[in-house]
């Protein structure tokens, strides 16, 4: 092919891009821009829309050849490509857009504003003058301004969540309680956040009950939380309100399209059943994952590992949407201490002074103690354990501090008696989704 017919192809493919950038603007995406090569399309997105954006243009560009493919090559939630002219070897990327989304407190306040929109006119649209009027929301935003901030996947998730609370809780009158601007909700964290000192419980108010927004009958928002002298007459109290539609602690995650809900503690004071199973150092093989995985009842998970770089371990009850629940680096280290007193997960500045001291020597110790842990590393030559880890390069430090704690947790664990670690999972798991013997009744919707 001669220097023209190069660079007649060239200018072609700029042209097809321009032209699918343009169709993904006609859509109603605002951020669509040229990507690193000619062949990408980026579409910039708040990071919980990425998934929903991917599928909506997918299905209005199939007519295109689009086809939504979720190999991780270029990016971790997949990518679009097509099949066929016009847009052929190209591909589009959603990327996270940082500049834009809502707060924790405004997520909340949003979905409460949508449900008491759907309280209020069943039949509504949700179009903004149905939310002019409304006086029983409790929060320090108004919904105007939440919705002209919110993207389409949090203003679709809200309508979700508020479809599926008055299918549950229709004919009830409500104030709609977010923790921003809600003295029900201040007067109920007070006390239960005493009850429980005074219990001798070092727990958060999340693993009390993880709430988000309470749905409270108009005759009860000012409570007198004082009277309760324990945390289980307070719980009972909740308890008796709940079976009778008008306290309802609701934990939200966002939805994209179905909402399933679940009931916690309906049974004051018992804990679900939970079975230990194994444990894993990465399902991706030990160097290639930062993770470790203690798995109960069959096929459910607790995953352990840095969550942010260089951050100590923590766990998390693994989902597809949304976690299920956490626990944090201290309750977990607190967790293993109560069947391993001595037992202290590896300090991260100290490790990191003896990696950088002497790499090679730090890496040999590991291999030989990472060896019995996982019976992948027995095809794994020391030589290339150590060039796996440091070929890492900037990302080593961070894939240190990760698994050497992960390791300190899977070894306590698997040095534990099989009784021992029956009750250490069934602590955690209960922990993690707040479900202990000091937690109260809450609902949570999410997507399944």
């Amino acid at each position: 092919m001669d220097t023209s017919a190069r660079l007649g192809v060239f200018f072609l493919s700029l042209l097809q891009r321009q032209k699918l950038i343009d169709s993904i603007v006609g859509l109603g995406y605002g951020k669509v821009v040229e990507g690193k090569t000619r062949a990408e399309v980026y579409v910039y997105l708040p990071k919980t829309d990425r998934k929903g954006g991917m599928s909506d243009i997918t299905e209005k560009l199939v007519k295109d050849g689009a086809v939504y493919l979720s190999s991780q090559k270029y990016s971790s939630i997949g990518h679009i490509e097509f099949e066929g002219e016009p847009y052929k070897d190209l591909r589009v990327l959603m990327k996270p857009d940082a500049s834009k989304g809502l707060t924790t407190d405004e997520q909340e306040s949003l979905a409460a504003y949508y449900a008491a929109c759907k309280f209020s006119k069943p039949t509504t649209d949700y179009g903004l003058s149905d939310f002019s009027n409304l006086i029983n929301v409790q929060s320090s935003f108004t919904a105007e301004e939440l919705i002209g901030k919110a993207s389409a996947g949090w203003l679709k998730s809200s309508a979700l969540i508020a479809d599926k609370l008055y299918e549950l809780y229709r004919g009830n009158t409500f104030q709609f309680c977010q923790r921003s601007n809600s003295t029900f909700v201040d007067n109920i964290s007070d006390r239960a956040q005493d009850l429980l000192k005074e219990a001798n419980f070092k727990v958060g108010l999340d693993k009390w009950n993880p709430a988000d927004i309470w749905l409270v009958h108009s005759t009860l928002t000012g409570t007198d939380f004082s009277k309760f002298k324990s945390i289980e007459q307070l719980n009972a109290f909740l308890l008796k309100q709940f079976n009778a539609k008008k306290i309802i602690g609701v934990s939200l995650k966002q939805v994209a399209s179905k909402v399933t809900v679940e009931t916690y503690n309906k049974e004051l004071g018992k804990s679900k059943d939970i079975k230990f199973n194994n444990t894993s150092l990465g399902k991706k093989g030990f160097t290639n994952s930062i993770d470790g995985f203690i798995y109960y009842n069959t096929t459910s998970s607790l995953v352990v590992r840095s969550f942010k770089p260089l951050a100590p371990i923590s766990g998390e009850i693994t989902g597809t949407y949304a976690a299920g629940g956490k626990i944090g680096n201290g309750p977990l280290e607190n967790a293993i201490q109560q069947f391993k007193p001595r037992f202290s997960m590896t300090n991260k500045d100290t490790m990191l002074r003896e990696y950088k001291k002497d790499n090679i020597k730090f890496l040999r110790n590991l291999y030989q103690r990472a060896k019995p842990l996982d019976s992948r590393l027995s095809t794994v030559s020391e030589g290339d354990f150590i060039s796996q880890i440091v070929d890492k390069g900037a990302k080593t430090e961070g894939y240190l501090v990760s698994k050497v704690q992960v390791m300190d947790v899977i070894e306590a664990v698997e040095s534990m008696t099989a009784k021992q670690r029956s009750e250490f999972i069934q602590y955690v798991i209960s922990y993690a989704s707040s479900a202990l013997s000091v937690s109260s009744v809450f609902v949570k919707l999410y997507q399944p």
